[in-house]
């Protein structure tokens, strides 16, 4: 459900299975249902209740000894840290998560620490090691047959090529990325891929694709119930409009976000 962006689905029956597992006492899975609705909790907008259950998640899985969700949880919040510029934190977060996935030889969660490692190397300025590792997790992801894998560290390497000022490059990785989910319900995927091609259209000049581009990432998110992404989407198009000198529908837009 989560995957597919049914996230209000996902929340009620994650709650109720929190219920359950709190009466019979099962550690393990309480503490994977923590992991998921954070995950949910975190793409509706609300990112500090989600922090507040990974955080509760990662307790009760280190209490009954749930390697895996200890991992999943510790890399979700360096992915948090990271979003709130606690960079050394979220590099020791990513360093416990790599040992326990290199124990439970889970290439999967390999692969994700490598692409949030790759973003605090990036905001740090090595550009260089950035891309090779965001290589390198497309790699693992490919290997996996993972397409949503691949496509999230395509998209991570065509914002750097927009940060390189490489546009062309950054349109072809945008586009590989978005061709790898046809045929899928990874929609919360595509809608971030869509929102990074209508700011590549802008920068080219291309307003109507832009605008058109951006609209179509919004109604996607709003759809998924994914209200971080549909304001990010709003904030873009709203910056669009100013841009073309559309004060009414900017405001409409930004005050919307």
């Amino acid at each position: 459900l989560v995957p597919s962006g049914r996230l209000e689905e996902a929340e009620t029956l994650l709650t109720a299975n929190l219920e359950r597992t709190s009466a019979t006492g099962a550690g393990a899975e309480r503490a994977a249902a923590h992991h998921v609705l954070a995950t949910v909790l975190e793409q509706r907008g609300d990112s500090e209740t989600a922090r507040i259950a990974w955080e509760d998640g990662l307790e009760i899985a280190r209490e009954c000894g749930a390697a895996q969700v200890q991992a999943d949880c510790l890399e979700a919040l360096a992915h948090l840290d990271l979003e709130k510029g606690r960079l050394d934190d979220a590099l020791s977060r990513l360093e416990s998560a790599d040992q326990l996935y290199r124990h439970l030889a889970d290439t999967s969660g390999l692969a994700r620490c490598l692409v949030t490692s790759a973003r605090v190397v990036l905001i740090r300025g090595d550009y260089s090691h950035a891309m090779a590792l965001f290589q390198h997790a497309q790699g693992l992801f490919q290997d996996l047959r993972d397409r949503g894998g691949q496509a999230s560290a395509l998209r991570h390497q065509a914002q750097l090529d927009l940060r390189m000022g490489r546009l062309s490059a950054a349109e072809r990785r945008l586009r590989a990325a978005l061709e790898l989910l046809t045929r899928t319900d990874l929609r919360h995927e595509q809608s971030a891929i869509l929102l990074d091609l209508g700011t590549l259209a802008q920068l080219l000049g291309r307003y109507a694709e832009a605008e058109d581009t951006l609209q179509n990432a919004v109604e996607m998110c709003r759809a998924a119930g994914n209200r971080r992404a549909e304001a990010r989407g709003l904030t873009r198009l709203g910056q669009l409009f100013v841009g073309q000198g559309k004060p009414e529908l900017a405001r409409v837009a930004l005050d919307n976000a």
